[in-house]
């Protein structure tokens, strides 16, 4: 299906993305950490939602949700630190990118990276098991 190789590159070209202005270095206080993988999860939530806007395989009724439930799935292993980072990258607070980390963490499609693509659909079936077959078909 074209969408499951939609969406999982959809995942890393917007990754690849690094737009904004350069801010000096950022703390890493502990709120600020312990925040990481929210910030991510709702940059991703926010990029997966544009992308099932049309989607044929998830009703209308359901998209918050999936999206919602994909981007705390792909975020659950994700160490604060790389979602951090990632985070930054997504909200152009860096004015590098870091390709290597985007692939690691973004890459989910079951042909390039099998393991990754299982851990997040197990993360899926735990978080909202009603919606995996939604997010199994896409990815």
């Amino acid at each position: 299906m074209k969408r499951r190789t939609g969406l999982a590159a959809a995942l890393v070209a917007a990754g690849a993305i690094a737009i904004g202005s350069t801010l000096g270095p950022v703390g890493a206080a502990a709120e600020g950490v312990s925040k990481a993988k929210e910030r991510l999860a709702a940059d991703l939530e926010l990029l997966t939602a544009g992308q099932m806007e049309d989607s044929p395989i998830v009703p209308k009724h359901d998209r918050k949700r999936t999206a919602k439930c994909l981007a705390q799935a792909l975020v659950v292993d994700i160490p604060e630190e790389d979602a951090a980072r990632l985070s930054d990258i997504f909200e152009g607070r860096v004015s590098k990118s870091d390709p290597v980390l985007q692939k690691k963490w973004l890459t989910i499609d079951a042909k390039t990276a099998p393991a990754r693509n299982a851990q997040v659909l197990a993360q899926v079936d735990k978080m909202c098991p009603d919606l995996g077959p939604y997010v199994k078909q896409m990815m």
